[in-house]
């Protein structure tokens, strides 16, 4: 019998949008023109569930996050990835240093990413 992972997706997913709020996360476009004189790429805007959520001190010693880092959890759907940006309603926008998938198994059952101003 093996465990329905999908289901916990959903789960995670109906508590964030029940406990958590409405992000808005920002990729980057690809940029064009020559090396030496590059125009920006139009950027791509999304919308997702997510929670700020607390962080521990053990998270910040001896790591890549620093003092003011911000850590949240995001639904599985928005596929994050480093370098995006994350504003939460009535927020400040973050950019995404570090990220990990919650994914037992191979499936993505919510991201936790971690952000800096």
């Amino acid at each position: 019998m093996s465990f329905d992972y999908d289901r916990s997706a959903a789960t995670a997913l109906r508590l964030l949008n029940r406990f958590g709020a409405t992000a808005t996360l920002t990729r980057a476009g690809t940029p064009t023109g020559p090396a030496y004189d590059p125009t920006p790429g139009t950027p791509t805007t999304w919308t997702a569930s997510a929670a700020r959520i607390g962080m521990e001190i053990k998270d910040r010693e001896g790591g890549l996050v620093k003092a003011g880092d911000v850590q949240f959890l995001v639904e599985s759907a928005a596929a994050p990835m480093i370098g995006d940006t994350l504003a939460l309603a009535g927020e400040s926008v973050y950019r995404i240093v570090a990220l990990a998938p919650v994914s037992p198994a191979g499936t993505v059952v919510v991201w936790e990413a971690w952000g800096r101003r």
